[in-house]
């Protein structure tokens, strides 16, 4: 959810956006996946969402080490903790037409760095979407974290933090 917001807001204030950085994000394509799928998904993660908030946090803590052992101990305290502060209406966003991701990255007017793992680990930024969102604007580049899926910072801290620096450095001049 929030790469595409953060899209969105450095392509419509560029005013206000010196530089971004998006891991990851969701940019799906209108179209590209039925409004009964997008309502079913949906229904799916406000279930899980309802289903973990009834876990202690140390049981969540214990199914997040075991389904993701890379995450360190301490991205797994307050990912814990934020799963049972979120609500189930945040999922609303997925019932609703994407918005233009194409049109947003072309309208960046700002640096910008895309984040993303390996396909084989499940992100949603492909190799051919990076390349092709790239080519939408000059401004945006691309870092490819190995064995990381789509929460980069926590299965590869180290390269998306090089990753990060790396681009940080670059846009300090």
């Amino acid at each position: 959810m929030g790469g595409m917001v953060a899209t969105l807001v450095a392509a419509g204030h560029a005013d206000l956006v010196r530089a971004a950085i998006f891991e990851d994000p969701a940019w799906f394509d209108a179209g590209q996946q039925p409004a009964e799928l997008r309502r079913q998904r949906a229904a799916e993660w406000r279930a899980e969402l309802l289903a973990n908030q009834q876990l202690t946090t140390d049981t969540l803590m214990a199914k997040g080490r075991a389904d993701h052992p890379a995450w360190s101990v301490a991205e797994l305290q307050p990912w814990s903790v934020a799963k049972h502060q979120a609500r189930p209406q945040v999922l609303e966003y997925i019932e609703h037409e994407p918005a233009d991701w194409r049109a947003s990255v072309g309208a960046l007017r700002t640096q910008a760095l895309l984040i993303t793992g390996e396909a084989s680990h499940g992100v949603i930024i492909s190799p051919e979407l990076a390349q092709e969102a790239q080519a939408l604007n000059p401004l945006l580049r691309v870092a490819r974290v190995p064995s990381a899926g789509h929460s980069i910072r926590r299965d590869n801290f180290d390269a998306y933090m090089a990753a990060v620096r790396a681009f940080l450095r670059e846009v300090a001049t």
